[in-house]
């Protein structure tokens, strides 16, 4: 449902003026979509803040790679 509604861009984004915050919360059950510069390269994880929910899958790591 939601890969279908981005690719017929249906989900308003705010690319002019974006918000910056290392932080982002959502309703139970919601979704983010988020666009950043990958220009540091390293392993960074995202994650939940309660550590427990890593082991349920809500976490993932992003490799950066040099270009």
């Amino acid at each position: 449902m939601m890969k279908r509604a981005n690719e017929n861009g249906e989900i308003p984004r705010n690319l002019e003026y974006p918000p910056t915050k290392d932080t982002i919360t959502t309703i139970p059950g919601g979704y983010v979509l988020t666009r950043f510069y990958a220009d540091h390269p390293g392993y960074w994880i995202m994650h939940c803040h309660m550590s427990w929910h890593n082991h349920l899958g809500m976490g993932l790591v992003i490799k950066v790679k040099n270009r």
